[in-house]
């Protein structure tokens, strides 16, 4: 949809995946790394190397594990205007959902309530850092980030049937960042990374006015760049 709206669409692979180069010791799974946020570095500073690209207003754009690294970007670099993310979730986040998800199958009502969440937050903290450790990497935790993004558009797509990143997780990314300038677009009976399949022509349109209304004038003069990073 962008493409056929005039904008310059970068996309590329992580590495371990596609095209894209492997790194010997490296498997890339859905908890993104600090490898990750240097390919899109490394994709920023290609940008920045293209005269023909490099004067351009440059966004972000992420599906699942690229939305974490699309964000994170965009807080890192000023001069990523906007971004958008579709399934987006922290690393935190998530593994708070899905320890509490799974549990009950071994735990009663009961004791789960009686089990400070404080107590389960930094259990799973050592968890992550010793899974950390072991890989001999760091993995991304985006929420210290999040309030960097208050001072710029940004756009949550959320599938509503969602059953790996739910709605609420969403919501707290929101409720984080804490800005009016952020939305969250919510898709009715879509699962995850599906909102485009469910609403193909609603989804190019609000992504596409998304990013139009970011530099108005873009389409009078010269097109947005969206790097584009993939799942």
């Amino acid at each position: 949809g962008l493409l056929h709206s005039g904008f310059d669409v970068l996309s590329f692979d992580f590495r371990g995946q596609g095209d894209s180069d492997s790194l010997p010791g490296y498997t890339p799974n859905h908890w993104p790394t600090h490898y990750e946020v240097r390919d899109i570095d490394a994709v920023l500073a290609f940008v920045q190397s293209r005269p023909d690209l490099r004067q351009l207003p440059l966004m972000t754009m992420g599906v699942s594990r690229g939305s974490l690294v699309a964000l994170m970007a965009a807080a890192q670099h000023p001069e990523v205007r906007a971004v958008c993310g579709e399934g987006v979730y922290t690393t935190d986040s998530l593994l708070e959902h899905f320890t509490l998800r799974w549990a009950q199958l071994y735990l009663p009502p009961l004791i789960l309530r009686v089990i400070p969440m404080w107590h389960l937050r930094v259990t799973l903290r050592m968890v992550r850092w010793l899974s950390a450790w072991r890989r001999d990497l760091q993995y991304l935790v985006l929420e210290p980030w999040l309030p960097r993004l208050g001072n710029r558009p940004v756009l949550l797509i959320s599938g509503e049937r969602d059953n790996y990143v739910p709605p609420k997780i969403m919501r707290r990314i929101a409720k984080r960042i804490g800005s009016p300038r952020c939305r969250i677009f919510s898709v009715p009976k879509a699962k995850h990374n599906q909102a485009r399949n469910v609403a193909r022509d609603e989804f190019d349109q609000t992504v596409e006015e998304f990013f139009s209304q970011v530099v108005p004038e873009a389409g009078k003069i010269e097109q947005p760049v969206v790097v584009a990073s993939v799942r």
